[in-house]
């Protein structure tokens, strides 16, 4: 191979690497959004350990603390109409284990009847 040749590959090569480099390095740096500052209510009902989670898109999965259970007709169709998904095996005293569309949460902590939505889950 030609010296030129060689001196070119190794041009091109650096500037991968370099271009990589940078690449990484600028978006290694930044943090990722919360649902916190995703979210357009503030209520106590929603717990921290569910305002830090990480904004990864339309769903959360988290727990519904009920001031009163069962659930009323009323109630279900409310939350089937929210796209709240909550498993009826995972009834531990007056909390259910669901699945919440982020766009969903502040009309659910709204809601009489739920006392609060917290996941276990530490940042």
């Amino acid at each position: 191979m030609k010296t030129t040749n060689l001196i070119w590959l190794l041009v091109i090569v650096l500037l991968l690497i370099f271009l990589l480099f940078f690449f990484f390095s600028s978006t290694a740096g930044k943090p990722k959004p919360d649902l916190k500052s995703a979210l357009s209510c503030q209520t106590d009902k929603i717990a921290e350990s569910v305002l830090a989670l990480e904004n990864q898109g339309n769903m959360i999965k988290a727990f519904v603390r009920f001031q009163k259970l069962p659930l009323t007709d009323e109630q279900q169709a409310k939350l089937k109409e929210l796209n709240v998904y909550l498993d009826p095996q995972t009834l531990t005293l007056d909390y259910l284990w669901g699945t919440i569309p982020v766009a969903s949460l502040c009309d659910l902590a709204q809601d009489d009847n739920v006392s609060q939505i917290f996941t276990l889950k530490n940042k």
